[in-house]
């Protein structure tokens, strides 16, 4: 039952080593990433991962080994085959053995990539004139900011103009 459940899955799902080889793919991790089931189980969860990303993940994964956590839930970047880079949502289970032994993880992937994509577009559309194309000023809640600059002089930036005054002390 879990195998099916595993494989029909719409996440990215692995069985790993507890040094991150996986051991079992799904078929939505390799679409995800681009690697045939084979390919993966050549690599670890750690080589999948953009390297900036490493570090972290690594380290809040290891405290599940030493009974601190009993999952982890973190977004990461991943870097699939042909250095195709995606943004995901991983989580890591452990499973341990009637002692209490760690076993092996359960790591399951959700690509948000698209959230990503959205979030950005929001950004540029938000810092970005619509008609114009070009950046604009982030405005504060009044419609106007106050820019200085080591000059003493202030510049008031508004939707409609851009006046400069000097500051008198």
């Amino acid at each position: 039952m879990f195998r099916q459940a595993m494989q029909h899955s719409p996440i990215g799902v692995a069985i790993t080593a507890l040094n991150g080889r996986f051991l079992r793919v799904n078929r939505t991790l390799c679409r995800m990433l681009g690697f045939r089931s084979d390919e993966l189980q050549e690599r670890t969860l750690y080589e999948i991962m953009y390297p900036a990303d490493v570090e972290e993940a690594s380290l809040r994964i290891g405290l599940m080994l030493q009974d601190d956590v009993d999952a982890v839930t973190i977004e990461r970047r991943y870097v699939g085959q042909g250095g195709m880079r995606l943004w995901g949502l991983l989580s890591v289970t452990i499973v341990r053995d009637s002692r209490g032994r760690p076993l092996h993880f359960v790591v399951q992937i959700e690509d948000t990539s698209e959230v990503h994509k959205a979030q950005d577009l929001v950004t540029h559309m938000t810092l970005h004139d619509p008609l114009t194309g070009l950046a604009t000023a982030p405005w504060s809640s009044t419609g106007s900011r106050r820019l200085s600059t080591a000059a003493g002089r202030t510049a008031v930036r508004s939707p409609c103009c851009s006046v400069t005054s000097t500051i008198s002390s």
